[in-house]
């Protein structure tokens, strides 16, 4: 044989090697998935059964061990199911949750079943669609409701979590569960973080926090004061779940409370070691959201004036997330805080030195209906509040360009022509009245008259479908 013979048999041999290797990776594979598929076609088939033989098993206070051994080998099977798929089918859960009052009775006489039953039960409502809450009439709320506040003691600590996970989940659809976080100013989750002092179930007990502050219509802020903290020291966690959950939860907070507890709160918050931390993240970041939220809703709820405050509100006004609806959002956001807060005297007068409202109204003409119409609330606002000079002020950096653009949106709301028809009658009211006054600050009335009708806006507003008065006010000027 020469050597090209043998090079050429050589070649043939590693393309065969090559070929046998990776056939026998596809079988390898092959066989993988037909097992796979055979084991999705029979498992709920393997599920049913052994729904069916848990059927055959009634409560008696005497079940003889054998039996026990066999419904704990059943109920096994059905957590294990559970924990590796997410695919068991609504037939399964349903037959399971009719068995729930002959598990709560087993719980009562094994420590065993206790944990099994626990850990199944959660997984339960966890693959629970909306709808299906609504179903179950086998499900005897007052019985669950004290089964699971049974398990809620020292001696089960092992199933604090799912109990809890529990409690959150059938809070979401039913009023008796919201009612177990509400009631007596939630004096169950105040015992909650008695029973839990090392903090090791802090996530699902902050997930119950949020839950009851959104389900509940006012919070007394100073009977909660056990929770505000754990709420406040949460945010100091390592984990960024929690974090966050304490975010959510401090958002939450200020809508629920009268306007008098409203200022204190709001700069009690600001002045903790949680706030400065606070403000440092959504000063640094250019992504987190919610921070950046939370920093400009305590801002405007508050009645005292941050240094700080505006460096934020230019960051918002300046901010790019990747995306608009977060951008837009965060405008929404500032806009409330601006026009909450606007009737401080000393804010007021800041704003109008900053280079923050040039900013805004250079920004105008891409605001969507939804920042207009808040943004018209900041507008009165000032028409309100501001004095001649300071209005003058305003229209020289572009009020009045304002006001024309928000009657010639497309989308525009009968809200928003409302409130620039009343900007534009306070305006005109107020300069009216100092046209006598010689002061080169202030824009002569004639001269505002004039821009006005130059801008076209009087048609607009006799086009708008405001009410007839307001538009009368306004014709008295043209």
């Amino acid at each position: 044989m020469n050597q090209g013979e043998s090079n050429d048999l050589l070649s043939f041999k590693r393309e065969k090697f090559r070929v046998q290797i990776r056939h026998q990776k596809l079988t390898e594979e092959f066989k993988k998935k037909r097992r796979f598929y055979n084991y999705e076609q029979t498992k709920n088939d393997f599920l049913h059964k052994v729904c069916d033989e848990l059927v055959n098993y009634q409560f008696r206070e005497q079940l003889i061990e054998e039996d026990l051994n066999n419904i704990k080998l059943l109920l096994n099977v059905l957590q294990k199911a559970f924990e590796d798929e997410q695919n068991v089918d609504y037939w399964v859960t349903e037959n399971i949750v009719k068995k729930f009052r002959f598990l709560i009775n087993l719980s009562k006489m094994d420590n065993e079943f206790q944990e099994i039953n626990a850990t199944l039960i959660q997984s339960v409502f966890y693959y629970l669609n909306r709808e299906d809450y609504q179903k179950f009439a086998e499900l005897d709320d007052i019985q669950f409701l004290q089964y699971l506040q049974n398990n809620i003691k020292e001696e089960v600590f092992e199933i604090f979590p799912q109990t809890l996970n529990c409690i959150y989940f059938l809070a979401q659809e039913k009023q008796t569960y919201r009612d177990l976080l509400i009631q007596n100013n939630f004096e169950f989750l105040s015992q909650l973080m008695v029973l839990d002092p090392n903090r090791q179930f802090s996530e699902v007990i902050l997930a119950l926090i949020g839950s009851a502050f959104t389900f509940c219509l006012e919070i007394n802020i100073d009977k909660i004061k056990s929770i505000k903290e754990y709420v406040i020291k949460s945010y100091f966690d390592e984990n960024q779940a929690i974090r966050r959950l304490a975010l959510e939860i401090l958002e939450e907070i200020p809508s629920k409370l009268s306007f008098e507890n409203n200022y204190t709160y709001a700069n009690e918050i600001i002045s903790s070691p949680m706030f400065l931390k606070l403000y440092d993240t959504a000063l640094r970041t250019s992504y987190d959201f919610l921070a950046l939220k939370v920093v400009i809703i305590y801002y405007g709820i508050s009645d005292q004036l941050f240094e700080k405050e505006f460096v934020i509100y230019k960051k918002v006004i300046n901010s790019n997330f990747q995306s608009q609806d977060l951008n837009k959002a965060l405008r929404i956001q500032l806009f409330w805080a601006i026009s909450n807060k606007i009737q401080n005297k000393e804010f007021l007068l800041q704003l109008l030195d900053s280079q923050l409202l040039d900013q805004i109204f250079g920004q105008t003409s891409e605001f969507s209906d939804n920042e207009a119409l808040e943004f018209s609330y900041v507008i009165l606002n000032f028409s309100i509040l501001c004095n001649e000079e300071q209005l003058s002020k305003l229209i020289r950096i572009g009020l009045l360009t304002i006001c024309n653009h928000l009657f010639s949106m497309e989308a525009r709301s009968t809200k928003i022509e409302e409130h620039t028809v009343k900007t534009l009658l306070n305006i005109l009211h107020k300069l009216f009245d100092s046209q006598d006054v010689n002061n080169e600050l202030i824009i002569p009335f004639s001269a505002v008259v004039k821009m006005i009708e130059m801008s076209g806006i009087v048609n607009k507003v006799k086009e708008s479908q405001i009410d007839d008065k307001l538009i009368q006010d306004f014709d008295v000027y043209f």
